[in-house]
């Protein structure tokens, strides 16, 4: 929320200086983009469509403010596939996750797996590993013949080796045979892939429409793919029992990113929402069924009525969950420079902020870059000298890593400690190893 408050500060000086803005979005709800629209309208703003209107409003659209029309319809496009998606509890599964991808990768299709958090997308690499029988190595995703996977604690000039496989691996013009790769977010956003067959962890609607762009995304009628891969599908992995209220209370790897102490998407009843439209509809019609779909995810009446059918936790969720958003908000508007007052008097406590203290553009995970000395080889390209890591101050807490450390090299990377914290850097990127995280 201090990202979207920064951003509509941003936008609100930018238009009353005379400018123009475009927002584009495939999956924003009718209450975000009410707000966006109607970001300088307070009583607009209150005044959200309803449900119903929400979903009955065309798609693709172009959604406008001012005068005139406020929605035009963009009309169709070639884009359309029907999608076959199931929900599985095999979300803390493992070798069951790794059992589903080997056995579509040996039938010729190309499996993306995308998990929520890098521990699990590790875990899950691993456990691939493991289940590889004689003939599979080819079936696993690998660098210069170093099997590995895709997330963001890589290296910069690793994350580039990684990048350009993938899409030549997945791209528009890509090879003709079976593969699984595994990886977190970093696979659904600036790569131009095309999978036969999708293994997603359980996330927000609005995220899973944005991985299952990932499917089948070039030539639709492939005769390349395999029979079995025709139509596309996505398999959603849930936890075991389908039961999300531990998510409430539950912190650590076992909540793989989600709920209030999850930290990747914490809104639990978006997530129960976006699970019962999986068992509701084993079919999704995409684009045709986009707003049905992700206003029964995020409209605040949808949210609401969740909360109040699941019982007092989940009202107490949807209240902190509330909470945690006006604080936010409060949090940015109390460190965005004020465009129509005084830049010294009024806005002195944001131009001149203490060197002790730092304004952070996103309420996420902050991260220091630790220097290695000396600088330490690829795991992939020798010839790629990685001289730097960006590791998360919540993994240091508070230890000074202002000095550079000094690697100790082994056979397949490289390890270093931070006071009493270890850590290790391989092929399977940056990982912590004092203790499991």
């Amino acid at each position: 929320m201090a990202e979207v408050t920064r951003v509509e500060s941003l936008l609100d000086a930018h238009i009353r200086a005379g400018g123009y803005a475009l927002l584009m979005s495939a999956t924003l709800g009718s209450d975000a983009r009410h707000r966006w629209l109607h970001h300088g309208d307070r009583k607009t703003i209150e005044s959200v469509p309803s449900l119903d209107d929400a979903i009955r409003v065309p798609y693709p659209a172009v959604s406008a403010s001012g005068g005139g029309p406020s929605v035009i319809p963009a009309g169709e496009n070639d884009q359309e596939k029907t999608v076959h998606i199931e929900a599985r509890p095999h979300m803390p599964n493992f070798d069951g996750t790794a059992h589903l991808a080997l056995e579509a990768a040996r039938a010729g299709a190309k499996v993306l797996i995308v998990r929520n958090t890098v521990d699990y997308a590790v875990k899950t690499q691993q456990a691939l590993e493991r289940q590889s029988e004689s003939g599979d190595d080819a079936l696993l995703f690998a660098v210069e013949g170093v099997k590995t996977l895709h997330h963001g604690r890589f290296a910069p000039c690793d994350r580039r080796l990684l990048d350009a496989e993938i899409e030549e691996l997945l791209g528009a013009n890509r090879q003709n045979c079976g593969r699984v790769v595994v990886g977190t977010q970093t696979l659904e956003q600036s790569l131009d892939i095309d999978a036969d067959l999708l293994i997603t962890d359980l996330c927000p609607v609005d995220v899973l429409l944005q991985r299952i762009g990932r499917l089948h995304r070039h030539r639709r009628n492939d005769p390349n793919r395999p029979p079995s891969c025709a139509q596309p599908s996505c398999i959603v992995l849930v936890p075991a029992d389908g039961d999300l209220s531990p998510l409430l209370t539950r912190g650590g790897p076992a909540a793989n990113g989600l709920g209030p102490h999850g930290n990747v998407y914490r809104d639990v009843r978006i997530l129960e929402a976006t699970k019962r439209l999986i068992d509701e509809h084993p079919e999704w019609r995409i684009p045709e069924m986009n707003r049905l779909l992700v206003e029964n995810a995020t409209h605040p009446t949808r949210l609401n009525a969740i909360a109040e059918e699941m019982g007092e936790d989940w009202q107490a969720h949807a209240n902190a969950t509330e909470g945690s958003w006006l604080a936010d908000k409060s949090h940015a508007h109390g460190h965005t420079i004020k465009r129509d007052k005084s830049f010294f008097a009024d806005n002195h406590e944001v131009s001149f902020v203490s060197d002790e203290e730092k304004i952070r553009t996103r309420l996420g995970d902050d991260r220091i870059d630790v220097l290695l000395d000396p600088h330490q080889p690829s795991p992939f390209d020798a010839s790629c000298k990685i001289d730097k890591l960006a590791i998360s101050v919540h993994w240091l807490q508070g230890m000074d890593a202002s000095k550079p450390v000094q690697p100790s090299p082994d056979a397949g990377g490289f390890t270093f400690s931070i006071g009493d914290r270890q850590f290790r850097y391989d092929r399977l990127g940056l990982r912590r190893m004092d203790k499991e995280v």
